[in-house]
This record gives C-alpha cells, structure tokens and sequence, in this order.
C-alpha cells in the first residue's frame, strides 16, 4: 500500500527543504523546484494539498476565506451558467484555483468521483474515474476550511434532467464523511469485466485497477451531502492543478467571450 500523505506540518516542511522548496509563497507548485519533485513522482501536488490542508490557519485569514469564497463561486456559477459549455469542471475549477490564489486564498483541485442519487432518478447518475473509455470523472476545489467547492455541478451533460434538482453549486465547509469504494470510482462494466476475468473481487479493486488512486483515496476525505432529496458522493481520487504560472496564462477556455484573467478584472475582482 502506498504511504499515506503525511499530516503533519513540520514533516510536511522538511519534506519541502529536503528538495529545495519554499513554502513561504502561495502557489509554489510552480517553482522550478517543485516542478522537479514532480517529475520524479507525477502524484506530488497530493503533497501539495497536504500541506494546504495542514499549513497553519488563524481566525483573520480563515474570516476573508468564509467572506470571499462563497461570493467568488456565486459569481463564477453565473458566469458558467449563462455560458452555453458543458462538462466544465476541470477547466472551471483551475480558473478559481488561480482566481482564489490573486486574493491569497490556499486551495487545490481534487479530482474524483462524483455519484447524483435522488428518488427521482430511476438510477444514480456516476462521473466514474475508471471506465471502459477514458473518462475525467468530475473535478471540484478544496480551500480550507471549505472542503467542497464545486461551482460546475449544474452544467455537465445530463440526459435525465438531473440539473433540475441539483443547486447551483456547492460551498461547503463539511459534510458527512465517507470510505469510498469501487463503486464510486469503476463503471458497472469495468466491474463485470473485472469480476470475468479474476472471478469474485476484493474489494480494493479499484486500487488493482488503478494503483495511483490509493494515496489520495486514502488520505485525503471524501463526502457525501445531502440537499433535499438529492445524495452527492464527491469520491477523491487525486490532485490537480494549472500548469499556468498565473491567472492570465490560462488561455485555453473563454467564459461569455471572457479569459480567465479578463473574467477576474473586469466580473470577479469587482464584484468581491
């Protein structure tokens, strides 16, 4: 099994200087340093987040986060809305990554599972991980103490009018905890297939199948949250975050004619 991320703070800092990165700016995941350790091990901004989640925290900084957050994904949920994309959520949530980072706000991008139940669907809705087809399950933004940031929920592409029961977004600071397991990260096919070939599963199959999910899986939470009838399995499989040195390096999306840079001066810093 693979070490789980460390928790500690003063570990999480030598681990750094052991490689010859600074902690002390935000978003040091670009430094030439950092992107060194990354290319020996594609999995370290899971230590990335650790550190985000672990660094320290005092009730000022944690009072701008509660008041700038909540504001910044209302406006960008409208923005995203009134755009006619679909299946935004990677895109979306490097955008707000960045945009919380010019307001200097720690976050990461997790990326997993994500599972839509409600009495009103004839069966749940899965963004898997692990599928026949290579597929990006479903991305959100963790900025402590929000645990949940997920400002795309709406505008994937459903076919059984799931947008209809589900909020504009999701800003959450918790939320009941959860162990996910195959099921929330395999499709129904990959299971039958697997279970073809090896007979009856174990049930860290889903490790078997793809060995870089158990880290982060088991490391990082998962949740589920319940808003009126509707279940939301958010399943963390992994970290992610822009490979652009800044908010307006990211280029490759625009929002009702906007850039991301161009969103933020003209929509988002304004409107904070």
């Amino acid at each position: 099994m693979p070490d789980r991320l460390p928790t500690n703070v003063k570990v999480l800092a030598r681990l750094f200087a052991n490689r010859g990165i600074s902690t002390d700016r935000i978003a040091f995941y670009n430094e030439p340093a950092f992107l060194a350790a990354e290319k020996r091990d594609p999995s370290f901004l899971e230590i990335y987040a650790a550190w985000v989640r672990a660094r320290p925290r005092d009730k000022a900084y944690d009072g701008r986060v509660r008041s700038v957050v909540p504001r910044m994904a209302q406006i960008l949920e409208h923005e995203i809305r009134t755009d006619s994309q679909l299946g935004v959520c990677i895109d979306a949530s490097m955008m707000l990554t960045k945009m919380l980072e010019e307001q200097g706000i720690w976050c990461y991008a997790a990326k997993g599972a994500l599972t839509v139940s409600a009495p009103s669907l004839v069966r749940p809705t899965h963004f898997w991980m692990i599928d026949d087809e290579p597929t990006a399950g479903h991305v959100w933004v963790v900025a402590p103490p929000f645990e949940i940031i997920d400002i795309t929920l709406k505008k994937q592409a459903y076919a059984f009018g799931e947008a209809a029961i589900l909020p504009d977004s999701v800003v959450l600071e918790t939320a009941p905890q959860i162990r996910p397991t195959a099921d929330d990260f395999c499709s129904a096919s990959v299971l039958e297939h697997a279970f073809r070939r090896r007979g009856p599963l174990p049930e860290d199959i889903h490790f078997r199948l793809s060995p870089q999910l158990e880290r982060a899986a088991t490391s990082l939470p998962s949740f589920e949250v319940t808003i009126g009838e509707t279940a939301l399995r958010y399943a963390v499989g992994g970290v992610t975050l822009s490979d652009g040195p800044c908010l307006h390096a990211i280029t490759s999306r625009r929002w009702n004619g906007r850039l991301a840079g161009e969103l933020y001066d003209q929509i988002v810093r304004p409107g904070l």
